[in-house]
């Protein structure tokens, strides 16, 4: 039986708008939708911007409600002021500063690498957790656990084509790296900002996959499309990661 404490605690996961290009926003959605199925109460907070908003944008905000965009298929319902509660476990990414909806109980999810894009600021005793042992400072969290929720993109697959002739790119969050020649070639595409309907035609059209950011899903994306997929460091470099390019593999059965 579900102690009164359980009864009335809710999960509020603070995230932007559902897209489909954004692996941390995928990632907060279907922890949402996880916990819902397992029988918990969660739901989505709209995400403020992280830049500084101007007087008419802060009364716009203020007197109309967000629109929040979700996934027809996850169970995501969005909050309303009244569920943020003093039993409220609210869930905030590492590039939300502090905590901006007062809540008694915080975790911290650490999706991407804390400061290495965006600057942080953590509170005291928060919980933390990470997807990633690159995604963690362990003089900080003392060793976040592990927390991820790996889906399969169906979009993705390998055609088996015979003629991959050209090479293809992503700069994303490593957009200070210097160039490497194989993707200054006129000839390279760069799939930024592509859909992944686009992604996969473009990855089964060529032989080679170079990622500028060190971090994402398209790195194995590619790899399940039967593209040789290859990151190019810098960013981890102090975690291990060293500074040579290191090639993705995958084990394939996982994505059939």
């Amino acid at each position: 039986m579900r102690s009164r404490d359980q009864m009335t605690r809710n999960y509020i996961i603070y995230a932007p708008s559902y897209t489909e290009n954004s692996g941390g926003i995928i990632f907060q959605h279907n922890l949402v939708h996880e916990l819902n199925r397992l029988g918990e109460r969660a739901l989505l907070w709209p995400m403020e911007p992280l830049y500084k908003m101007g007087l008419r944008e802060r009364l716009r905000r203020r007197f109309v409600p967000t629109q929040m965009r979700t996934h027809p298929d996850l169970d995501t319902p969005v909050a309303r002021r009244t569920d943020l509660t003093a039993e409220s476990v609210v869930v905030y990414s590492e590039i939300v500063p502090g905590n901006p909806l007062g809540a008694r109980s915080v975790v911290r999810w650490l999706l991407y690498k804390p400061g290495l894009i965006h600057p942080y600021r953590f509170g005291r005793d928060e919980m933390f957790f990470r997807v990633g042992e690159i995604c963690d400072i362990p003089e900080i969290t003392d060793g976040a656990p592990d927390l991820y929720l790996w889906k399969v993109n169906r979009t993705y697959r390998d055609e088996n084509r015979p003629d991959r002739r050209s090479v293809c790119y992503i700069v994303r969050k490593g957009s200070d790296k210097p160039r490497i020649p194989q993707t200054e070639d006129p000839a390279a595409i760069c799939v930024d900002g592509m859909s992944h309907a686009e992604t996969n035609e473009v990855f089964n059209r060529c032989h080679t996959f170079y990622s500028y950011d060190e971090a994402m899903m398209y790195s194995q994306y590619a790899a399940v499309t039967g593209c040789t997929s290859v990151v190019i460091p810098g960013l981890y470099s102090s975690r291990g990661m060293g500074q040579k390019p290191r090639t993705c593999q995958i084990w394939r059965g996982l994505w059939a």
